[in-house]
């Protein structure tokens, strides 16, 4: 599994494809949140885009933040987008985030 996970040819798109193509039919809920990943020494600060199914959160798109704490604006919305180009908005039933993504945008 983890051979795999290095391939070079496993980019975050083909990856991408193979979830979509596990996923159920119809409308699903998404799930935004920012994360903070030990990885070795360094913090590994992510902002993830996944679907919820049976309780879990799978994530689909994920960006490195390359900074403590939250997410700006621009970042959730390049997010969202990567995402709306493999998954149609007519797919999605909503999308849940934590509070500390308030903004009109």
């Amino acid at each position: 599994m983890e051979r795999g996970c290095r391939d070079p040819q496993l980019t975050g798109p083909v990856f991408l494809a193979f979830l979509l193509a596990l996923l159920p039919p119809g409308k699903l809920l998404l799930s935004m949140d920012r994360t903070t990943w030990e990885r070795g020494e360094a913090p590994l600060n992510l902002l993830v885009l996944g679907v919820v199914l049976h309780g879990y959160t799978v994530p689909l798109v994920w960006t490195a933040l390359d900074h403590d704490g939250n997410s700006g604006t621009v970042r959730r919305i390049q997010l969202v987008s990567r995402l709306l180009k493999a998954l149609p908005a007519g797919r999605w039933k909503g999308l849940v985030a934590d509070r500390e993504f308030i903004g009109g945008e």
